[in-house]
């Protein structure tokens, strides 16, 4: 009974990855290069220590969890050191 529990656990996991995969390959050449486009003008607004830039590229949610441009790219500086300022 239990090794049948644990095999519809995995079963589950594995019907939502592959539901995840479906809709990552759904992603069209254009919606790639758009998606490509906003983390490129945001990395370089962080190399040029433009917080008001960088933070209107944020998603909706982060917009509303840091509030603030200062707050965000704060936050950048201390916890994604190498998002702000990458080497390639």
């Amino acid at each position: 009974m239990r090794r049948n529990l644990i095999i519809a656990v995995v079963i589950g996991m594995m019907a939502v990855l592959a539901g995840a995969i479906v809709e990552t390959a759904a992603v069209d050449a254009a919606d790639r290069a758009a998606i490509e486009r906003v983390i490129r003008d945001q990395i370089a607004a962080f190399r040029r220590d433009d917080g008001v830039a960088a933070f209107a590229l944020a998603s909706p949610g982060t917009q509303a969890a840091f509030g603030t441009p200062e707050a965000f790219m704060g936050m950048v500086r201390q916890g994604y050191q190498t998002v702000y300022r990458p080497s390639q």
